[in-house]
C-alpha cells in the first residue's frame, strides 16, 4: 500500500443525527459521519434540505469541534433551519459585473437608445436621441 494521499473518500461508521458546534461560533445540524480524505480523518455533516434551501455537505477536523450533541432527526432538521451553512457569501466574492452584450440592431452604440436611426441624405445614419452618427464610430 502506498503512502501517497488519495482524493477518494473512505466512509467510516455513521455517528448519526447531531448538532455540532465549531470554533468560530458556527453551529451546524444534520447527519454526522466520519470520513477519511487524503489519509486524514474528518467529520462529515450532511445538512438536510428544508424550506426551499438546498442541502449542504461540509467536512471539518475534530480539532474544530468544541461541542457535539447527539439528537433526533426531528431536532437536527429544526436546528438546521436556523443554522444553515452558506458556501459563498457576498463578502467572499466581489460584485461581478454582468457581461456587456453587443448593441441590438437599431440601437445606438453611444447612448443605447432604442430610437430608430434617421437615414442620412447620401449614406449612414444619425441617432434621434444623442445625435451620434456612423462617422463617430
Amino acid at each position: 500500500m502506498s503512502d501517497e494521499p488519495t482524493l477518494t473518500e473512505e466512509k467510516k461508521p455513521d455517528i448519526g443525527w447531531a448538532i455540532v458546534e465549531l470554533m468560530g461560533h458556527r453551529r451546524l445540524a444534520g447527519y454526522l459521519t466520519e470520513a477519511e480524505l487524503a489519509g486524514t480523518s474528518f467529520f462529515r455533516i450532511d445538512v438536510p434540505e428544508s424550506n426551499g434551501r438546498t442541502a449542504a455537505t461540509q467536512y471539518f477536523r475534530g480539532e474544530a469541534v468544541y461541542a457535539l450533541t447527539p439528537c433526533t432527526e426531528r431536532v437536527a432538521r429544526a436546528t438546521a433551519d436556523f443554522s444553515r451553512p452558506e458556501p459563498v457569501s457576498r463578502w467572499d466574492l466581489r460584485a461581478l459585473e454582468a457581461p456587456k452584450a453587443d448593441p441590438l440592431p437599431g440601437t445606438c452604440a453611444t447612448c443605447g437608445s432604442i430610437e430608430v436611426y434617421e437615414e442620412g441624405a447620401a449614406e449612414g445614419w444619425v441617432c434621434k436621441s444623442c445625435g451620434a452618427s456612423d462617422e463617430d464610430e
